[in-house]
């Protein structure tokens, strides 16, 4: 990821990659290792997205669900 995105830009960063895990079949160690994404960021933002939503998930779960139809609906 470029550190120099926004705080906005870092959100949908990850937004895009919960509802890319979601689809992706992979567990959150393997899609980051697959996508050369650091975990314990990917641990950070699922514990942040959990924090926002208040909801019980994980990071190929229940929230990404959501997120991958939002994502594939353009």
């Amino acid at each position: 990821m470029r550190k120099n995105l926004s705080k906005s830009g870092r959100q949908q960063f990850w937004e895009d990659h919960i509802a890319r895990c979601a689809v992706s079949g992979l567990n959150q160690v393997e899609y980051c290792r697959s996508n050369k994404i650091n975990i314990k960021s990917s641990y950070y933002w699922k514990r942040r997205s959990k924090d926002r939503v208040g909801a019980t998930h994980n990071f190929c779960g229940t929230l990404a669900s959501q997120a991958a139809s939002d994502f594939a609906a353009g």
